[in-house]
């Protein structure tokens, strides 16, 4: 193979090779929920577009320092979209070991610095640490509520997600669930309960921003702010510089 491309060798600059914008870069699958999953056929300049509005937004930016674990479906938007904006800012995907039920394992080991995800994996995270603080005693469970109320509180009011001396005393373990540097959660695909997304803030010490997209429009279109403190709602527009070109 190797000396047949030798003695043929393709002119990658030739005009039949050359790039477009509206060239068609993939087929991103719809999940089938409201019928036959179809295949949106998604241009350079759809996902280009997409990684120039985040990178917009200046309070849930990527950089060359995040990592990322990848364990939803390439096929689907949601995932592609956010792998594609990591690498166009040199940060790093690490994919999943395969298994979801390793992904406790998957996230000790990666430690990643974003977490993307959907609403039936962050529930299921709250009922975990829920039943865990339930599980406390005495003291301990009074003091630990007192923290949690307290930064409720600071989150409603103006939309704080830390504390200098609670997350240190009683959050710093409840980070770990993440691997213990997550500094952004992203949830998608489906609403999130509103208990679920205060808790989670105030116990993993991070925001967490819901979008809303769908597959034909290269995924979201509407991104909360990692400061808002309101719920039951997903944000403003993303400035998308081109929002079709299929």
């Amino acid at each position: 193979i190797e000396e047949a491309g030798k003695n043929k060798p393709l002119d990658y600059l030739a005009e039949e090779f050359k790039v477009t914008p509206e060239d068609c870069l993939t087929f991103s699958y719809t999940s089938g929920t409201t019928g036959p999953p179809k295949g949106a056929m998604i241009s350079q300049k759809n996902f280009t577009s997409f990684m120039a509005a985040e990178a917009m937004h200046n309070d849930t930016a990527f950089g060359p320092d995040d990592v990322v674990l990848s364990y939803l479906p390439l096929p689907h938007i949601l995932e592609r979209e956010f792998d594609y904006s990591i690498w166009h800012k040199g940060g790093r995907v690490v994919y999943f070991s395969g298994d979801v039920q390793k992904l406790k394992d998957d996230l000790a080991i990666v430690k990643p610095t974003v977490f993307l995800s959907v609403p039936r994996l962050f529930s299921r995270f709250y009922d975990v640490l829920k039943q865990k603080f339930k599980e406390l005693q005495g003291f301990t469970k009074t003091a630990l509520e007192y923290a949690l109320n307290s930064k409720l509180e600071n989150l409603k009011k103006n939309g704080s997600f830390t504390h200098k001396v609670y997350d240190r005393i009683f959050f710093a373990k409840t980070k770990e669930a993440l691997g213990g540097r997550c500094r952004l959660m992203i949830s998608g695909s489906a609403p999130l309960l509103p208990e679920v997304q205060h808790f989670l803030k105030v116990v993993l010490c991070a925001p967490l921003v819901e979008g809303y997209g769908q597959t034909e429009s290269t995924g979201a279109i509407l991104f909360s702010t990692a400061n808002d403190p309101s719920v039951k709602q997903v944000g403003g527009p993303v400035v998308f510089l081109s929002l079709f070109s299929v």
